[in-house]
Formats: structure tokens, sequence, C-alpha cells
């Protein structure tokens, strides 16, 4: 069984968007130019995920077909990955914009410890010689003065007894192009996003071969 859909996209002729199944193998095309050179396609994916907002075509009751048709596939197997990948994109995001509400305020090494084991982070950007503490649900808990800037301070030192993992990002709180830098314990939610978002370049590119065999 062949399902085609008509999606609206950023030109005039809605591109043609296919799925057919074989035993447990999917394959999709999408007529867009992404979908051409067999690049990740958005168009197949939001149909995957249900979401019809740029339907166009008149069939939108073929979508239950199609969530029926993706399952136990191997699309849907190399799919799983990525969905993780991107939640994990959306949790790491929502450190970026993180700043104290209001003064900062001191906190003591043993209580930032306390804080980072139960899954929180510390957070400094651009020329800042401070490291804001927040825990897992993004609430504030004080701050560490660093000796030199956060991204020249020896975080063994300045926090003994446990191993950070640390991520440098642009967070735009300066400027356009300031960076954030993140500590945090690994086996933390953080962590794990960190990881998932890792590896999301190389989960498309086993999507993309499962939907051309």
């Amino acid at each position: 069984m062949k399902l085609t859909f008509l999606v609206q996209g950023s030109v005039a002729e809605p591109y043609e968007v296919s799925f057919w199944r074989n035993d447990r193998n999917l394959t999709t095309s999408c007529t867009c130019e992404a979908g051409i050179r067999g690049a990740y396609c958005k168009h197949r994916f939001a149909l995957m995920e249900a979401d019809v907002t740029n339907l166009v075509s008149d069939n939108i009751e073929d979508i239950g077909r199609l969530q029926r048709m993706i399952m136990d596939t191997d699309v849907a197997e190399a799919y799983e990955p990525i969905r993780n990948a991107i939640s994990a994109q959306y949790l790491i995001s929502s450190k970026f914009g993180l700043k104290p509400n209001g003064r900062r305020k001191n906190i003591e090494a043993d209580a930032t410890i306390s804080v980072l084991q139960r899954g929180g982070l510390m957070k400094g950007n651009g020329g800042a010689n401070y490291l804001d503490v927040y825990d897992q649900d993004n609430i504030y808990h004080g701050s560490i003065k660093t000796p030199l800037s956060v991204f020249k301070t020896n975080i063994k030192q300045l926090i003994p007894g446990i191993t950070l993992l640390s991520l440098v990002r642009a967070d735009r709180q300066v400027h356009e192009k300031s960076q954030g830098i993140y500590y945090y314990l690994d086996g933390s939610e953080f962590a794990k996003a960190v990881k998932a978002e890792t590896g999301l370049k190389e989960a498309k590119q086993r999507l993309r071969a499962a939907m051309k065999d």
C-alpha cells in the first residue's frame, strides 16, 4: 500500500510526500529540494508525527493509516533516537536563558555540590567571573565568584572533590555571539540530553539510510 499526501512548503506548488511499506521496511519520498537530495526532510517527519498543519490534500483520514503503517518498521526504530535528540535540544536550550532574579547571592561549594548532585548545573557567560547555580527545575540558588573569567577558571580547584562535565554554547546573554559555559554531573538529565543531542547527526544518517532501503 502506498500513501501520498500534498504538503504546502515554501514554494507555490505543494510537495508530494509518499510512504510505502515492504515487510519491516518503510520507504518515503518527498519532492522538496531536501527530499530529492535524500537529506533530512521536515515534511515527511511532520506527517510521521501526525502534524497536519501544512497538509493541503483532502486525505487527512490517511494520517491514521500512516501511523499504523510506520509501527514496527526500520524507520520507526531509526527515528526514535532523533525524537529523543530533539527533546534533548529543547531541554538544553531551556537552560540558555537562565540568569539570576535580582542581585546575586553567595553560595558555598558544599551547597553547590548538593545542588549538582540533585541534577542541577552551574552557568557562567561571556567574560563574567561568576558561576550561577541552578537546580534541575531552573531555580537559582546562588553564585560562586571565580578568580578569573568563567572560561579561564580551574573548576577542579573551585569545586573540589567531584568531576564535572562542561558544555560551551552561544547563549546571546551579553551580545549576539556571547557564549555560556555550563558545568554539570555525568548521569544528570542535562548530561543525558547533551549525549542524545550529540548523536543527532549520526541518527539522521541512519534514518536516511533506512528510508532508502
